[in-house]
């Protein structure tokens, strides 16, 4: 059986004729080899932050990527002009079976997209965001990381965000700790678990 031929988009956005992409391109090409990709086909575009992504390249970009192909962005601000934009366009790709990466912050949006997005809304306020990819890592972060908030997936990879976040709870260190438990609409929520962690 023939493996499906995958596409990767290395994908830039320049408001002005005058930034060098270079530096961005770099960046691109060495996170797609980390990451076993497939050659980088770059699609640069010039367009001001006020054009609504629908009306940009971008839009047909993510109209003609298929399930398993990748995007590539040097951060997700170049995706849309607000955080709302960003969120749709995420949206639509993880529907669609498209795995977006970001240079920056070193993130892979895939299942756990709402975790990132909202990790992307607090970086551009005055917080400090660590990211870890399992709810052990997390845990093993938290004493030297001291953290206000928590946020979490209700699915992961090793734990429930339930179970996170009683053993969070559990913890005189951190029982003072607020923890977010994020859900999509594609997750069954339970709210008996929900009520037992409150």
């Amino acid at each position: 059986m023939t493996k499906k031929q995958t596409k990767t988009i290395g994908y830039l956005r320049v408001s002005t004729s005058e930034q060098d992409l270079g530096a961005n391109k770099s960046e691109i090409l060495m996170l797609a080899n980390q990451k076993h990709l497939d050659q980088v086909e770059f699609i640069e575009e010039q367009a001001s932050g006020r054009v609504s992504w629908r009306k940009r390249q971008i839009a047909k970009v993510i109209d003609e990527l298929n399930d398993g192909d990748s995007l590539i962005v040097s951060e997700l601000s170049r995706l849309g002009r607000s955080m709302l934009e960003c969120m749709e366009i995420l949206s639509i790709a993880m529907q669609r079976g498209i795995c977006v990466y970001s240079v920056k912050g070193n993130w892979q949006l895939d299942h756990s997209i709402q975790s990132k997005i909202v990790a992307m809304a607090f970086e551009n306020e005055d917080a400090v965001v660590e990211g870890a990819s399992r709810a052990q890592e997390a845990l093993d972060r938290m004493d030297f990381f001291k953290p206000d908030i928590v946020l979490a997936d209700i699915d992961m990879k090793d734990l429930t965000g339930f179970d996170l976040s009683q053993k969070i709870k559990a913890d005189s260190k951190f029982n003072t700790v607020k923890v977010l438990l994020l859900a999509s609409d594609l997750e069954d929520f339970n709210k008996n678990l929900f009520d037992a962690v409150s």
